[in-house]
């Protein structure tokens, strides 16, 4: 089903300098997946208006 997703590990891409400082073993960063499906169909609709708007004052 679309809705059930697994729990992502996500592992450090980049390593740390000082990884021994205990202030950086407390950090966490927090991400999230965004949905952009509606935002690349928003987007289409005004390239066509966009494009329709061209050729209309082109020809």
């Amino acid at each position: 089903m679309w809705f059930i997703q697994p729990k992502r590990d996500y592992v450090a891409e980049m390593p740390w300098k000082h990884t021994d400082e205990p202030v950086i073993m407390t950090w966490q960063i927090r991400t999230r997946d965004y949905n952009t499906f509606i935002a690349n169909i928003m987007f289409l609709i005004i390239v066509c208006i966009a494009i329709a708007g061209a050729l209309a004052m082109y020809f």
